[in-house]
């Protein structure tokens, strides 16, 4: 099974997340810190979803941006806010996401992180292999 990590700030449609998450079969774990979110990077999980009411560029890059390359490659990164736009490629790149997703749809977040990881598994294939296969290839 896809280990996925939640974060969300108090308040937060936490349960949401973990709820549509696992109904498409991943196994969605929260944490309450990038410290502990990144311990279970390392142990395994292949996304992080950070949901909030508004996600700014500066949260999102220091958040992970000291993650080895080599396992940010193997990672699909989702952010979920009030300001945010789904499928928004041009404010993902700014907020060095591989994802973005609306607050409007939370029930659809299996299903979009399941296509961003196939996306991402195939983008890094040639790559890294290793990555690759952390992704579930």
């Amino acid at each position: 099974m896809k280990r996925v990590v939640v974060m969300a700030e108090a308040g937060g449609p936490t349960e949401a997340a973990l709820g549509a998450l696992s109904a498409a079969g991943f196994e969605a774990q929260s944490a309450t810190s990038a410290e502990a979110a990144r311990g279970l990077i390392e142990a395994g999980a292949i996304a992080v979803v950070l949901v909030g009411k508004e996600v700014s560029p500066a949260d999102a890059a220091t958040a992970f941006s000291t993650l080895a390359p080599a396992l940010r490659r193997g990672l699909v990164l989702t952010l979920i806010g009030g300001n945010l736009t789904t499928g928004d490629g041009v404010r993902a790149f700014l907020l060095n996401a591989d994802l973005v997703v609306g607050p409007g749809e939370l029930a659809r977040l299996g299903d979009l992180l399941a296509g961003a990881l196939a996306q991402k598994r195939a983008l890094v294939a040639g790559l890294d292999p290793a990555a690759a296969s952390r992704l579930g290839g």
